[in-house]
């Protein structure tokens, strides 16, 4: 790989458009890893096979169209950070591109009030037989508005600097190549400071571990300067990467990689995905049903070993 070599050809720079990077990756067959897939597979390896396996066009399982379907569900907590990063997404955009007219909270309750008419069908927990109630949907609003209000207090901050990149939650993740695997990454925002800042915005508690060793950041700061042929088009030393939390309004440790870090992370994600079989049998995924996970896992009502959760 010619790590000595830059390749800046996917700036996009358009006087009308602010946003500079664009990252998009075409299709591709390669396999490919990212760190929610590797959190799928470390929690049930039977999930992962009907997440990412069961749905794939060489696939014979016969309720392809149903897996897909359960697929677009989501937990109540995931479909909150969803609409809250659409929200603040779609907010930037077009503070960018033309000067956003309405406050980030007017994108939020237009996104949420168009979600909320669907949640009858859109969430794990009434799929698998749970009840949601009218209080819990109070209660997940007003966590969510708490955290939009929270950012319009420190949006000036971010919005002062240079807009390099900024990630449209409703397309695919782009990924890059590692080694001979691809790698997803999908960061919410890159502004030019000293250094390229890339932001992850976490609508969650602050956790132990999203430190300086963290593997989404490392791949968000990997997607930033590798393509999806491998060719550099910037060096890891030009990037900090952090986690926001929203809630808090407070930074997670800086994430800093090196030429050397990257080479590392190859080997990782080399060694990771060797484990991972290439079957398309769910025999070669073996499930390891617990209540906590089957309860809230949106493939219970196809998996028989979760089904028997569901039913008591």
């Amino acid at each position: 790989m010619p790590l000595y070599h830059r390749q800046m050809g996917d700036l996009v720079m358009n006087e009308k458009k602010q946003i500079k990077w664009d990252f998009t990756s075409p299709w591709s067959n390669i396999r490919k890893w990212s760190k929610t897939r590797d959190n799928c597979w470390e929690e049930c390896k039977r999930k992962y096979y009907y997440e990412y396996i069961a749905i794939q066009k060489k696939s014979t399982r016969p309720e392809k169209d149903k897996i897909k379907e359960l697929k677009k569900l989501k937990t109540l907590p995931i479909l909150k950070g969803e609409i809250v990063h659409e929200a603040i997404a779609n907010y930037i955009r077009e503070s960018v591109e033309a000067g956003a007219k309405d406050a980030p909270m007017a994108y939020f309750e237009y996104i949420w009030k168009i979600k909320e008419g669907n949640f009858k069908y859109s969430l794990v927990e009434i799929t698998n037989g749970q009840e949601i109630t009218n209080a819990q949907l109070i209660e997940a609003k007003s966590d969510c508005r708490i955290l939009i209000s929270n950012f319009e207090e420190i949006w000036p901050t971010f919005a002062e600097k240079e807009i390099m990149y900024l990630d449209d939650p409703s397309k695919i993740a782009n990924w890059f190549m590692c080694g001979k695997f691809g790698v997803y990454a999908k960061p919410d925002l890159i502004v030019k400071d000293e250094k390229y800042i890339i932001i992850d915005w976490k609508t969650g508690q602050e956790r132990d571990d999203d430190a300086e060793n963290n593997l989404q950041l490392s791949a968000s700061v990997f997607l930033a300067c590798f393509d999806e042929k491998g060719a550099v088009r910037n060096f890891p030393n030009e990037f900090v990467g952090y986690f926001y939390y929203l809630k808090t309004k407070s930074y997670s440790e800086p994430a800093m990689r090196t030429l050397d870090d990257y080479r590392a992370f190859i080997e990782y994600v080399d060694k990771r995905m060797n484990i991972i079989p290439e079957s398309l049998e769910a025999e070669g995924y073996a499930p390891s049903p617990i209540r906590w996970k089957c309860t809230r896992c949106q493939f219970a009502t196809i998996c028989k070993e979760g089904q028997v959760y569901l039913d008591q």
